[in-house]
């Protein structure tokens, strides 16, 4: 029986298919050294009708999952995901369970993979040689993907097929329960160490966590202590001088960082390559490669015709999976990296709670589940507006209707939003070697802008924007960007974009992804992010994935914390957190807060509990807890006597308690108190704060909501685990 309901929401233009009473989902029902059991259910999909030649056909959708583009092949929605494996093993499965129904409809032929810039609706569908068999297509459930790397953890891509179709005899199967069981035997040497020796590290762990589907079953069976990563600059001779404040601003915030000279290197792409392996070889702790200075200075790899900087990244393996982080400072001259070096050092330090973003989008389409571009770029807006944005502009090719204004946006409306404040831009549509088509925006509206030291994070979908070679391109205006009257740092804190035409739909894959984590993962790097959203990407769309992520470029810092905005207190207290011990591993854990009055009331203090969420490694022992100072400013009352740090025990899950005597006073409006406390085991081994939830690299005071605030035991402040 075939239940179809409208849907007005993300798929605006679909019809919602009904097929069972599931929720779309895939689990790890369970998983060892031996094997796994993966378990996928449907309970809908989307339609939308579209007529070819005269004849009804269908476009198919499925949230959880992307498509199979194989031009003339009949477009059906898979589902792509990631398990590790053991190294040394080869997969193999067996369908443990299946269920299907049956459906009379045609489904219509993909028009394979196109190009930002093609016209998708004058692209005329084809029918391949699969409308003329009578067989289901794909004619498995599922194929499972070479092994390959990520830094020392080897998985494996499998794509899931609960969509089959029969041309010839217009019948639809949509397996609404797959339960496969996957099982680790025999040798293989393919993309294999001789053992297993991951270690895990701080920075990569959100990536690999989102990534594989029984990563925190395997973690959790062989935990592996956490290091805390390390970045190698490679700087052109004449800017080493001017990359010394930065090397010493990464090592003082608990980066390992170290510079070296091209000039020590060599001349060429694959000696700095070269470098760059043997470097990680006999240091794994390598996380981050910053290059420092233009194509001409330091060259680059070529990819289908453009540069690509992420190829230094392939390190471990013979894949196209990222196994480092790779970003640039693309300068000319000591000015231009001056400036990029200052923007690094100074973003952590300024005001990061502008609660806006900007949404650019073309009328293009209709590509990744089933949006055109500027139905795409609405619900990230709307995701974003649910998380802890409060106004994101929307400049929308066309009249969309919405926050977005008639006819098309202006580069004068995008500088006015800018220079008024905003921590991130989205784009997707057009562009070029100096501008985004939709708007103009362009290198020299770049060059206008005075927003001095309120820069956002840039993650653009667009052909050529960052054709960096033999030309100053669009990407490098953003990080070379000054106010010549202040000489601070306009333009942005990091910028990911394509240095040539950019395939349709995949990307867009990439730029959901950016977003999702963006609004999960609450102390991300900027190159986490973006190389995240490329590894989601390839597991969907392969070889065309791989090839995207190769030619897309991050212009800036790759370790920056990207500054998301904290959430608006909903009571009358905020809290700001910062460590003197920023590294994953340390014997003693230090949590600096402070607790603001932001009402216009007194608070009594004694109604007023922090909470600091973290886990225990290791065999049992006792805690301490120590306050070494607390006071109430900017009156600088001490108050250290009638504060309590305890620590509450569950399993290893545990929570350091700050909390105030009755006398502690009252904190007015615009008053905090500020506590400075630690605690350590007594035989003082080892904490690893990677998988803290609290836990943050902050060195100065900011807003952090994953340390909780109550009053009375109502949270008021932050989230809980």
């Amino acid at each position: 029986m075939l239940v179809v309901f409208l849907n007005g929401s993300v798929f605006a233009n679909y019809e919602t298919i009904k097929v069972s009473h599931n929720v779309n989902q895939v689990t790890v029902l369970s998983s060892t050294d031996s094997g796994c059991i993966i378990e996928i259910q449907l309970g809908t999909f989307h339609r939308k009708s579209i007529n070819i030649n005269g004849d009804e056909y269908n476009l198919l959708d499925l949230p959880i999952g992307s498509l199979i583009l194989e031009k003339g092949n009949p477009e059906l929605p898979k589902i792509s995901r990631s398990i590790t494996i053991p190294h040394g093993k080869c997969i193999s499965y067996n369908i443990v369970e299946q269920k299907y129904e049956s459906y009379s409809m045609k489904v219509a032929p993909s028009k394979g993979l196109l190009m930002r810039g093609d016209d998708q609706e004058g692209v005329e569908y084809t029918f391949g040689q699969i409308y003329k068999e009578d067989k289901f297509y794909p004619e498995n459930m599922l194929e499972v993907g070479e092994p390959y790397l990520i830094r020392d953890l080897r998985g494996v891509r499998i794509n899931f097929f609960p969509f089959s179709y029969n041309p010839l005899s217009g019948t639809l199967k949509v397996y609404t329960k797959m339960v496969i069981e996957f099982k680790y035997t025999g040798q293989s040497r393919a993309n294999s160490y001789e053992k297993d020796r991951y270690e895990s590290n701080r920075f990569f762990e959100p990536i690999l966590r989102n990534h594989f589907l029984n990563y925190a079953q395997q973690k959790s069976n062989k935990r592996a202590v956490a290091d805390a990563g390390k970045m190698l600059v490679i700087a052109y001779n004449d800017f080493v001088d001017e990359m010394q404040p930065f090397v010493l601003h990464k090592n003082s915030i608990g980066l390992n960082t170290e510079l070296v000279s091209m000039d020590s290197i060599g001349t060429t792409a694959a000696d700095v390559k070269n470098f760059i392996q043997n470097y990680y070889d006999n240091d794994n702790s390598l996380t981050f490669v910053l290059l420092v200075g233009d194509n001409a200075q330091i060259p680059t790899f070529i990819v289908s015709g453009g540069g690509s900087d992420p190829t230094y990244s392939l390190v471990s393996g013979s894949d196209n999976y990222p196994d480092i982080i790779i970003g640039r400072f693309s300068a000319e001259t000591d000015d231009q990296v001056i400036t990029m070096v200052q923007r690094s050092i100074n973003y952590n330090k300024e005001d990061p709670s502008f609660h806006n973003a900007i949404g650019i989008a073309s009328s293009s389409g209709a590509g990744d589940d089933g949006e055109y571009d500027w139905e795409h770029m609405r619900n990230i807006r709307t995701d974003l507006l649910n998380w802890h944005y409060v106004h994101v502009d929307e400049f929308y090719e066309g009249s969309r209707g919405g926050a977005d204004a008639p006819n098309n946006p202006t580069p004068d409306m995008i500088i006015a939003s800018i220079n008024n404040g905003v921590s991130l831009i989205n784009y997707i549509g057009h562009g070029s070697n100096d501008k985004w088509a939709t708007s103009g925006f362009s290198i020299s509206d770049v060059n206008a802008l005075s927003n001095d030291n309120k820069l956002p994070f840039i993650f653009s979908v667009g052909c050529l924007v960052g054709n960096f070679i033999d030309r100053t391109c669009f990407c490098e205006a953003w990080l070379r960007a000054k106010n010549n009257l202040t000489n601070n740092p306009t333009g942005a804190i990091g910028i990911y974009g394509s240095s040539v035409k950019q395939l349709f739909i995949p990307p867009m894959e990439a730029q959901d992804e950016f977003n999702r984590l963006l609004t999960t993962e609450q102390n991300a790097t900027f190159g986490a992010l973006c190389y995240n959203s490329s590894i989601a990407m390839i597991d969907k769309y392969g070889t065309s994935g791989e090839t995207t992520f190769l030619t897309w470029q991050i212009f800036g810092d790759p370790s920056i914390n990207v500054l998301p905005p904290a959430p608006i207190p909903q009571g009358n207290i905020k809290i700001q957190f910062m460590t003197y011990h920023p590294l994953a591993l340390t014997n003693s854990v230090s949590v600096n807060l402070r607790i603001i009055n932001t009402g216009t009331t007194d608070i009594d203090l004694a109604s007023v509990t922090a909470k600091y969420f973290y886990t225990y490694e290791g065999a049992a022992q006792r805690e301490e807890t120590h306050v070494h100072w607390s006071g109430i400013l900017p009156s600088g009352r001490d108050i250290t006597s009638k504060v309590n740090a305890t620590i509450e025990s569950l399993d290893v899950n545990h929570i350091l308690n700050i909390s105030f005597d009755s006398d502690a006073g009252v904190l007015i409006p615009g008053e905090y108190v500020e506590c400075q406390t630690r605690f350590n085991k007594l035989n003082w081994t080892n904490y690893d704060q990677s998988n803290d939830f609290s836990f943050s690299t902050f060195t100065n005071f900011w807003d952090w909501q994953k340390v909780a605030g109550f009053i009375n035991n109502s949270l008021i402040w932050g989230t809980t685990p």
